[in-house]
């Protein structure tokens, strides 16, 4: 297995951007909608306040994540019309 793992590191095979921006952004709109539940009960209990926190936190970080990603996939997009 480790054998298998780095020829991957030294071979990295190309990422399909495109479903990985799809998935990234299905799962802001579920912390979306979940920090959106949470907000109105998070002073209720820790737990709740914990979850909302927890919630907060992934949407800041996806967000960050999707930005980067869409900025290096129309990089890639224009060097290769560059290139063409």
């Amino acid at each position: 297995m480790v054998h298998r793992h780095y020829h991957r590191l030294l071979n990295p095979q190309e990422v399909k951007s495109g479903w990985m921006l799809l998935i990234a952004s299905l799962g802001l709109a579920v912390n979306l909608a979940s920090a959106y539940f949470l907000h109105g009960s998070q002073s209720a209990s820790l737990n709740v306040r914990s979850a909302f926190l927890r919630d907060r936190f992934q949407i800041e970080h996806s967000t960050i994540q999707l930005e980067e990603r869409s900025l290096e996939h129309e990089e890639m997009g224009t060097r290769h019309s560059v290139v063409r």
